[in-house]
């Protein structure tokens, strides 16, 4: 159901704290999942075309569909509610491990090192901080995904700072979280982890007798990103794109109402300072500073389908033979 399962053995500190939780969150669940309607549905049922490469993990606060073939989650799935966020100031702490809950094949530490690449979390220890067991199964590598230092300490962070602010100002959204699997991606450490070119975002929330939702897919590269709303795009297309059916247990005709639509006005964006900006603001009050230079892999194909191996500082991602 929309409310994952509380956990069972915690220590003292979590269970009292989980216990205030529990007696927030029973009208919020029963208000999201029921929905008003004859019938009540789940809303984490996720349908995919390689059921077979997907192994399920039910976390205490959130869910993962691990793709055992590439050895990243193909999704991840939580609530993320004002009750949640109102007890949610640990300070963050943690370092990823291996997910004593899967068997498959993860990543390990040595892939990532001296890669360029961040480990991108899918749920984010911060949306977790109301517990510290909470927030220490957020740093397993069944929840993370290769993700540029620009995407990651960028405009993905500042969706996730965006989100945080749709849960306070509605009350509670469903959040769903992937990369995108693709033929030919560059791999990572000894582990071949694929390398991500897009990842995205679904986040939903229950709004009279439908639901309300916005989707996002982001590129992962050093691209300056001017603002989230040029991103948002259907869960349609999320879906086409990722070969996953989300939400797959409403009926379809109640899908339809919000997986097919684009409506931003549905959503308060007030919230959001695109990155640029936030440098652009740095820059002004220290016009001193020097924006600091990165070079990432080039985001194009070769004539064989692979990804270039050349290394760029270009805006645009490119190297200069693609440019």
């Amino acid at each position: 159901m929309v409310l994952i399962r509380i956990l069972t053995n915690v220590s003292r500190k979590d269970a009292k704290a989980q216990s205030k939780i529990m007696r927030k969150l029973v009208l919020g669940f029963l208000f999201f999942s029921c929905v008003s309607f004859s019938q009540t549905y789940s809303l984490n049922k996720v349908t995919a075309t390689n059921a077979n490469e997907i192994s399920f993990v039910k976390h205490a606060f959130y869910e993962i569909g691990f793709n055992t073939k590439y050895k990243l989650p193909a999704w991840t799935f939580y609530s993320l509610t004002k009750e949640h966020l109102a007890l949610a100031n640990l300070e963050r702490k943690g370092s990823f491990v291996k997910d004593p809950l899967l068997d498959s094949p993860q990543a390990k530490s040595n892939d990532y090192s001296a890669s360029g690449f961040d480990k991108g979390h899918l749920v984010p220890c911060e949306d977790m901080s109301f517990s510290e067991q909470a927030m220490h199964e957020t740093f397993d590598y069944s929840n993370c995904a290769p993700q540029t230092t620009e995407l990651n300490r960028g405009e993905w962070k500042m969706l996730e700072e965006l989100s945080r602010n749709w849960g306070k100002e509605y009350g509670e959204v469903i959040i769903v979280s992937g990369p995108v699997f693709e033929i030919n991606l560059s791999k990572l450490g000894e582990g071949k982890i694929p390398i991500p070119n897009l990842f995205y975002k679904i986040i939903i929330r229950h709004q009279e007798q439908t639901y309300k939702a916005i989707s996002f897919i982001l590129p992962n590269v050093s691209t300056p990103i001017n603002g989230l709303q040029n991103y948002v795009c259907t869960i349609d297309s999320v879906e086409k794109i990722t070969n996953l059916d989300f939400f797959s247990e409403l009926p379809d005709n109640l899908e339809e109402q919000f997986e097919s639509v684009i409506n931003t006005k549905d959503w308060n964006f007030k919230h959001h300072v695109s990155s640029s900006v936030v440098e652009n603001q740095h820059k002004s009050e220290n016009d001193s500073v020097k924006t600091k230079t990165v070079s990432v892999q080039c985001a194009a194909k070769t004539k064989k389908g692979k990804r270039c191996k050349k290394m760029t500082t270009a805006a645009n991602g490119l190297c200069p033979l693609h440019d």
